[in-house]
């Protein structure tokens, strides 16, 4: 009767070991093909990317993804590359998702890619391979890649239009100081909290807020009127004489205000800063 379980225990630890060796003997290299791409973070400096890429393991024993290095161009143009050791295992006859993230500062990119500059979205290519450590066959490199297009990310401009002369007696002024926003981007934009000062010839005429939120289509220049309320008792019988006499002044406005986009993905709103100067007269 021993004997009987003994050779029956021998033949059992032998078929085994001829399936796996049969399995073994028949190992192939994982399928990588490439699944999604989205957006992690996107703002007016910078953006971050998750590739997605689905690794199928046809196997019936496990394997292991070791490490991955890619090469990311813009316009055809070599940008960034990189490599990431990831031991990521594989169970046999299952798919795994291995995700490539890449993130770069538009500044950064701009300056190695000058063709970007007047462009309103760019074309890019991720190339990829990923490192298996296989059973019987070792070390194996898997290409893959990825393209598609995103879009130019450019800030808002501020520039000084005009000053409107309203409401003069005496004692003070109403003013309007008309300054134009500039959207150059292809999609939509918003602008709110609008600080700014006024100087004149070297004197503050004017400290206060814009609160109200302004939008702009995509490709689109909006005027913006800001209201001045001006008190020669304080600012002096020479701010009187400035706005009749016919002479020049020296004007500089200085300012920030937060901007966001329409755009999905779209994180973290930006402060923008302004400064503009210039000789006017009325």
């Amino acid at each position: 009767m021993k004997k009987y379980l003994l050779l029956l225990f021998a033949l059992v630890l032998f078929a085994g070991s001829c399936a796996t060796i049969r399995d073994l003997a028949s190992i192939k290299e994982p399928d990588v093909k490439y699944s999604s791409m989205k957006f992690d973070s996107i703002s007016f400096d910078g953006i971050t990317m998750l590739f997605d890429f689905e690794v199928d393991n046809p196997n019936r024993v496990d394997v292991k993804a070791t490490s991955y290095n890619y090469d990311f161009l813009l316009n055809g143009e070599t940008f960034l590359s990189g490599e990431q050791i990831q031991g990521l295992e594989i169970k046999g006859n299952s798919k795994n998702i291995v995700t490539v993230p890449v993130s770069f500062n538009f500044e950064q990119a701009w300056t190695s890619v000058r063709s970007i500059a007047q462009q309103d979205s760019i074309e890019y290519r991720l190339s990829t391979e990923v490192e298996f450590d296989l059973p019987v066959l070792g070390k194996r490199t898997v290409p893959v890649s990825a393209s598609g297009y995103f879009p130019v990310i450019k800030t808002p401009a501020f520039n000084f239009r005009d000053f409107n002369l309203g409401r003069l007696s005496l004692s003070g002024a109403e003013l309007e100081l008309k300054v134009t926003i500039k959207n150059p981007n292809s999609f939509g934009i918003w602008v709110d909290g609008v600080d700014y000062n006024l100087m004149v010839n070297g004197a503050k005429w004017a400290e206060s807020t814009i609160h109200q939120k302004i939008e702009l289509g995509a490709d689109t220049e909006r005027e913006v009127t800001i209201p001045l309320q001006l008190n020669f008792t304080q600012l002096g019988s020479a701010t009187y004489q400035l706005l009749t006499g016919g002479t020049s002044f020296n004007y500089e406005v200085t300012g920030d205000a937060n901007a966001g986009a329409d755009l999905p993905g779209f994180r973290d709103d930006k402060q923008l800063n302004f400064n503009f100067s210039g000789v006017f007269r009325f």
